[in-house]
């Protein structure tokens, strides 16, 4: 996982959804969006940690996005999910962490 600019977060195929989970959390912390990007496979990992947050009530899910980019004559598909902290964040993150 990388963050590739100041409000985006790349996830890798070798992360794990409760890793992602714990990085989207922190990046928030300093954030009010952020944008989850992922390849084809990694888009599941993301997913699956995107909405256990939703769930959880940490996030809400503001916009998903998805677009091929052709880089050195090969399509790269991607994923993109917008996703922006709730008023109830740094509460659920206090609780969580004690």
């Amino acid at each position: 996982m990388q963050s590739i600019g100041q409000n985006d977060l790349r996830i890798s195929k070798f992360d794990f959804p409760k890793k992602v989970m714990y990085n989207i959390k922190e990046a928030l912390q300093t954030k009010e969006t952020l944008d989850v990007s992922s390849g084809t496979g990694s888009s599941g990992i993301a997913a699956r940690a995107v909405e256990s947050l939703k769930r959880l009530g940490y996030i809400t899910i503001e916009n998903v996005q998805t677009f091929t980019v052709v880089e050195k004559g090969k399509r790269i598909i991607k994923l993109v999910i917008t996703v922006k902290k709730t008023a109830d964040f740094a509460k659920l993150y206090k609780e969580h962490e004690e």
